[in-house]
């Protein structure tokens, strides 16, 4: 009963190590956002940043907005590809935005 127990676990951790962090921090949601908040740009800080859009998050509750901001790329000649949510048969689910070349 031991080894039955034991080859259980280590099959349990294997499966969740082969899915990867990703996959075991996506957080379905089935409530839509509200609309897209207007919000005032201002002057960039410096040549250098780029405005990053505001978002609605989904906080495990209700959906929190996340106010746009200057940021500074991650690296020269990068274009930020903001969030997005992913709709599937079981809910949406976050697509964090990033920086791509």
């Amino acid at each position: 009963m031991r080894k039955l127990a034991t080859m259980a676990f280590a099959t349990a951790a294997l499966s969740l190590s082969l899915a990867g962090p990703a996959a075991a921090a996506r957080v379905y949601f089935n409530v839509g956002p509200p609309p897209v908040r207007v919000e005032v740009r201002g002057v960039a800080p410096s040549p250098r940043h780029a405005w990053r859009d505001g978002y609605w998050r989904w906080n495990g509750a209700a959906h929190a907005w996340v106010g746009g901001a200057w940021v500074v790329p991650s690296h020269r000649g990068a274009a930020w590809v903001p969030g997005h949510r992913k709709s599937t048969p079981g809910g949406w689910y976050w697509i964090e935005g990033h920086w791509k070349r």
